[in-house]
């Protein structure tokens, strides 16, 4: 903050510093150098700041001046340059209003706004502190105003002792405005341009990772046009689910048609519902048209709003439940000449076989993918990190490795450790590439079991009443009877009959067998248990 008297406005020779300073050379110099600096793409703070210096050294370097910028709402300013830190961070969110500061009430009226003294004004009497910390009585502000009428910012000029304004002080400060008003809306435009591109090489991004995701998820991903009943869009894996090209299925009507008898009135619930604004999980089977079997789908709908808030589209993502386990192998991270051997000598057994130029590419979209077996190929010690982050999703896709060690022996070890189910040194033949995979496929036969076991387990034990899984829970503590009909509060008899339906209930011949039923639907044991 600086200290200025009023003699500090006039130069030495008498004249009246501001009156001459609009036309003076130092000041078109300045100028000049201001707007060169802005369109040299200088952080606006800089392009400022050669007007806020020029306006300090014309007046002895008594005046303390400063540019603050509106936001883009138009609600609030912040600072740019010309004050200290402090104080600079004192007034951060000015607000923009009738009861402003100068700043604020500058911009709300676009009219400049002159305190000749702060102990004066009733605006300023909470923050009398501030002015008197540094050390100003006066405070001027101007609108920075655009050809187009719009207030992108105020001018301030700062004094130690109260003053009014005189027409050259205004004259000056409306040349330095309309100067700073150029330069802010030349940062804003090329901020503005920058930022669009931004924009727009972002949304080139997410147009790119949605079509890779569209082109290898397992998921059918559809959109359909509620008014007219057209399909707008099937991505490719609707052939391998429905049995059928895409542009075979054209509208709603026809998707119908592909539904299960028994489930079509569910679906055109699921239509109606979708369209009144719900989001909404269906199950339905349809026939596929290839090899007329029935699969069960799992179907997400969801309502798309235009823009008046009207619902007259929806999507869904489409996933086949009963995907049959041990067709798909994905092949990662080979070169061309190897990947064309993996994929003939896989494809000629029957597997449905889909290629990854590397690692982070089969890692962007695993989580959409049918499970299946990853042949990888490791070329480098990175190879390793991206079988590493594989190794959490190993039940769904099981790895067999293929590299060459160079005499390593712990090459094969490491392999393992970092996730993978097998290890194939090269060079590698069919027979034992063929072998390793259906060894990795019986993994997730095996994991599919098991989670259908324990889907099934947790469908039959919801069906206990609320005694009768306290019972349960109690059998699992290694409860008697006569125990577990003394924690509850029952007589051994009711427990007995309890324990008969509970065994009923879980399809267990066996106490044993009830256990490891109840163990896989998650059920734990009884806390306290007697014996």
């Amino acid at each position: 903050m600086g200290n200025v008297s009023d003699d500090l406005l006039r130069p030495a020779d008498g004249t009246d510093a501001f009156g001459s300073l609009v036309e003076h050379t130092v000041w078109l110099s300045a100028q000049q150098a201001a707007f060169q600096a802005a369109v040299d793409g200088a952080p606006l703070a800089e392009s400022l700041g050669i007007l806020v210096d020029i306006a300090c050294s014309q007046t002895g370097g008594g005046i303390r001046s400063a540019f603050y910028l509106t936001d883009r709402e138009g609600t609030g300013l912040r600072h740019v340059i010309g004050m200290p830190e402090h104080y600079a961070g004192a007034v951060t969110g000015i607000t923009i209003g009738p009861d402003s500061l100068a700043c604020g009430l500058a911009v709300f009226t676009g009219q400049p706004v002159i305190t000749a003294d702060v102990r004066q004004e009733r605006r300023w009497q909470p923050w009398l502190w501030l002015a008197e910390q540094h050390g100003f009585r006066a405070v001027w502000s101007f609108p920075a105003e655009t050809a187009a009428g719009r207030v992108v910012g105020t001018f301030a000029l700062y004094f130690r002792d109260p003053r009014e304004a005189t027409p050259r002080d205004h004259e000056l400060a409306a040349a330095l405005s309309r100067t700073a008003a150029l330069i802010i809306a030349q940062h804003q435009q090329a901020a503005n341009r920058i930022e669009q591109r931004s924009e727009d090489k972002a949304l080139r991004e997410r147009e790119e990772r949605f079509r890779c995701f569209a082109a290898n998820t397992g998921n059918v991903l559809w959109l359909a046009n509620l008014e007219s009943g057209e399909l707008d869009y099937l991505n490719p894996a609707f052939t391998k689910v429905w049995g059928k090209r895409p542009e075979d299925m054209r509208d709603l009507a026809s998707w119908l048609a592909s539904v299960h008898p028994e489930d079509r009135d569910d679906a055109v619930l699921a239509l109606k519902r979708v369209s009144e604004g719900e989001t909404l999980l269906l199950e339905y089977r349809i026939q596929r048209a290839t090899d007329q079997a029935v699969r069960r789908i799992r179907d997400t709908f969801f309502p798309i709003r235009s823009r008046d808030g009207r619902i007259r589209s929806a999507g869904g993502i489409a996933q086949d439940v009963t995907v049959d386990m041990g067709l798909f192998v994905y092949v990662v991270g080979a070169g061309d000449g190897a990947r064309r051997d993996l994929l003939g000598a896989l494809q000629a057994a029957g597997y449905d076989v889909r290629a990854f130029a590397s690692g982070q590419a089969f890692l962007d979209i695993v989580g959409s993918l049918i499970p299946g077996c990853v042949v990888f190929s490791l070329r480098d010690a990175s190879s390793l990190a991206a079988l590493k982050e594989l190794k959490a999703a190993r039940g769904h896709f099981p790895v067999v490795a293929l590299g060459s060690s160079s005499g390593d022996v712990g090459f094969g070890v490491r392999a393992m450790k970092a996730g993978a189910a097998d290890f194939l040194e090269a060079p590698w033949t069919p027979e034992a590439l063929l072998f390793a995979v259906r060894t990795a496929l019986a993994d997730i036969r095996a994991e599919a079991d098991r989670v259908r076991g324990g889907d099934e387990a947790r469908s039959r034990i919801a069906l206990l009443s609320a005694r009768e899984r306290e019972v349960l829970e109690g059998l699992l503590a290694g409860g008697t009877n006569k125990a577990i009909a003394r924690t509850l509060g029952l007589s051994p008899r009711t427990v007995e009959i309890h324990r008969a339906r509970v065994m009923e209930a879980l399809g267990a011949h066996t106490l044993p067998e009830a256990v490891l039923i109840a163990t896989a639907a998650g059920v734990r044991p009884a806390s306290h248990q007697g014996h």
